[in-house]
């Protein structure tokens, strides 16, 4: 497992980001107990929530997403929580990086580069 780079919340994405964003889609959404879209797109959706309602406004719901992460893990079979369990880890130390509005934007970025990569390997 490879994590969210601090400097691609900080900066924003980078080719390497893309690399990753790549690597990381694949793998999540590949095997037996990949990651399914809708657990994906739920997420997601809770950050574009977040995001219309303004970082700075709605930062708690934000930092809440740790916990929401770590219920979800715990609600699925121990068998099937392998990329689930994965994902909330990478997404956790990324969410921990988040101090700005800036950053968040970034953050959302990097994220939205997973779930594209996620969906295209997905179907195959």
């Amino acid at each position: 497992m490879t994590k969210i780079e601090v400097n691609w919340i900080r900066e924003g994405i980078t080719q390497e980001t893309v690399d990753w964003a790549q690597e990381t889609g694949k793998r999540l959404a590949d095997g037996h107990d990949r990651l399914s879209t809708s657990q994906l797109r739920k997420f997601f959706g809770e950050l574009r929530r977040i995001q219309a309602l303004g970082y700075e406004n709605a930062k708690s719901d934000f930092i809440l997403l740790q916990a929401k992460l770590a219920y979800t893990v715990a609600r699925q079979d121990r068998r099937k929580s392998g990329k689930i369990k994965e994902f909330s880890e990478i997404i956790s130390g990324g969410i921990r990086e988040v101090h700005s509005s800036e950053d968040y934007k970034n953050f959302i970025d990097v994220v939205e580069a997973l779930v594209a990569y996620h969906k295209m390997y997905e179907n195959s």
